[in-house]
C-alpha cells in the first residue's frame, strides 16, 4: 500500500544518505592525502549523492499526501519530479569529472606536465568505496522495483555510479603506483571513463521521467493488457478513447466501453465495478480508473 511504499522508500534514502556522508569524508581525505584527483573527484561524486537522498525524501514526504482539492490526482509527481532531480544531477557529475580529468589531460600532453602518482590510501579507500556503494544499490534497486519507484531506481543507479567512479579510481590509482610516475595517467583516463557511464545512465533516467512528466502513455503493452481485460468481462465490448498516464508510483487509466444500452443502470454500473476490479489487479490497487459507458 501507498504507506508502506512511502516508508520503504524513506528508510533506503536515509541508510543511503548516512553511507554518502561516511564516504564522501573518507574518500577526500584519501585523495587529499595520497594525491589522488581521481578520488578527491569520486568523494564530490558521494557529496551530489547526499543532495539526490535530499531530493528523494522531499518528494516522498509530498507523495504521501491524500488527493486534494489542488491535487486531484494526489502528489505522485513529486516523485517523478525527485527522478527527474537525480538524472539531472547525474548530468553535472559527469560533465564535472570529465572536465577535470580532461583538464588534467591536457596539462598532461600540451604542457608535459607530470602528474603525481597517488599513494595506497587512496587505492584502499576506492575498494572500500566500491564494496559498500554496490551494496547499497543492491539494496535499493530491490526495494525501488518492488515498490515500482523510479525516484528509488534512479537513487539506486546513482549509487551504482559511484560505484563506477571508484572502479575506475581503483583502476587508475593501483595503476599508476603499479607501473610508476609514466603510468600516472590512468588516474584521469579511469576518471574520463566513468564520466561516459554516469552521463548514459543519466540519459535513462531522465529520458523515463521527462516522458511522465510529458504525460507520456503507458505504452502499448499496457493498451494491449487493457483491451484484453475488457474482452474478458461479460457485457463489456469495444473500448475505445483509452488514455494512460504514470502518476508517480500508480497508473491512470481512462476509457469508453460500450454496454448494453437496454439493461438497467444498476446493471451496467456492476459491468464497470467489474471492469475496474480487473484493472485495479493488474495495474495496482492505487490505480486511479476511470470508466465512461457507451450504449449500445
Amino acid at each position: 500500500n501507498k504507506s508502506e511504499r512511502t516508508a520503504q522508500a524513506v528508510k533506503v534514502t536515509w541508510v543511503g544518505a548516512a553511507v554518502n556522508v561516511a564516504l564522501s569524508g573518507v574518500k577526500i581525505a584519501a585523495g587529499v592525502i595520497a594525491n589522488s584527483t581521481a578520488m578527491i573527484a569520486d568523494g564530490a561524486h558521494s557529496i551530489s549523492d547526499l543532495a539526490t537522498d535530499a531530493a528523494v525524501l522531499l518528494g516522498f514526504r509530498y507523495v504521501k499526501k491524500p488527493s486534494d482539492e489542488g491535487h486531484n490526482y494526489g502528489h505522485g509527481k513529486f516523485e517523478t519530479a525527485a527522478g527527474f532531480f537525480v538524472g539531472l544531477s547525474l548530468v553535472f557529475v559527469a560533465v564535472g569529472v570529465a572536465a577535470q580529468s580532461g583538464w588534467q589531460l591536457y596539462r598532461k600532453f600540451f604542457f608535459s606536465e607530470a602528474l603525481d602518482v597517488p599513494g595506497g590510501l587512496a587505492l584502499a579507500a576506492a575498494l572500500v568505496s566500491i564494496a559498500v556503494k554496490e551494496a547499497i544499490y543492491r539494496y535499493q534497486i530491490v526495494v525501488g522495483e518492488r515498490h515500482k519507484s523510479d525516484a528509488i531506481v534512479a537513487n539506486a543507479w546513482h549509487h551504482r555510479s559511484d560505484a563506477l567512479s571508484s572502479i575506475a579510481a581503483a583502476v587508475g590509482v593501483g595503476g599508476a603506483m603499479l607501473f610508476g610516475e609514466e603510468w600516472a595517467i590512468l588516474d584521469p583516463v579511469s576518471a574520463l571513463f566513468v564520466a561516459g557511464l554516469v552521463g548514459q545512465t543519466a540519459y535513462r533516467i531522465l529520458r523515463r521521467n521527462t516522458d511522465e512528466l510529458l504525460e507520456a502513455s503507458l505504452g502499448k503493452e499496457a493498451k494491449r493488457d487493457i483491451e484484453r481485460i475488457v474482452s474478458d468481462v461479460d457485457g463489456a465490448d469495444r473500448p475505445h478513447k483509452i488514455r494512460t498516464r504514470k502518476i508517480g508510483g500508480y497508473a491512470a487509466i481512462e476509457m469508453h466501453v460500450e454496454v448494453d444500452g437496454a439493461q438497467s443502470v444498476e446493471a451496467a454500473h456492476e459491468i464497470v465495478k467489474d471492469l475496474e476490479r480487473r484493472l485495479e489487479k493488474r495495474f495496482g490497487a492505487d490505480a486511479i480508473v476511470t470508466v465512461h459507458i457507451d450504449p449500445r
